[in-house]
């Protein structure tokens, strides 16, 4: 696929996070860490930061994090997912609700159970009107 499409395209992208969920299911968060850094970046290139794919992305960047404990950046990173959703599909998305209840997660594995219900609130209310 680098030899046919190159390494900056979306395709390559989409391989990279599959390598990516690979390494994380094995173990190996290092790796899988540096293989959804790189996809963002190309997909930031090639498909722009507002697009449903970033985000996630984003998405399965945050996972990681939380999985190695990394619960600040995890939030950040899920709230750059929620701007790119805004951005893409909107806040009445099923995927905005999805990572709502993902940074309410990451708020709760913190301690942080107040900031955790807050985001489960949000992610109900998501599509009402």
């Amino acid at each position: 696929l680098a030899t046919s499409l190159g390494t900056d395209h979306c395709n390559y992208a989409v391989t990279l996070k599959n390598l990516a969920s690979v390494k994380m299911e094995t173990g190996q968060m290092e790796k899988a860490l540096a293989l959804l850094e790189e996809a963002k970046q190309i997909q930031a290139r090639t498909i722009g930061v507002k697009h449903q794919d970033y985000a996630g992305t984003l998405n399965n960047l945050a996972v990681v994090q939380r999985k190695t404990g990394q619960h600040q950046q995890a939030i950040d990173t899920y709230q750059q997912a929620l701007t790119s959703l805004e951005g893409s599909v909107g806040s009445s998305h099923a995927d905005y609700a999805t990572t709502l209840k993902n940074i309410a997660a990451a708020y709760q594995e913190m301690g942080d159970y107040d900031k955790s219900l807050d985001f489960h609130l949000r992610a109900r209310n998501v599509g009402k009107s």
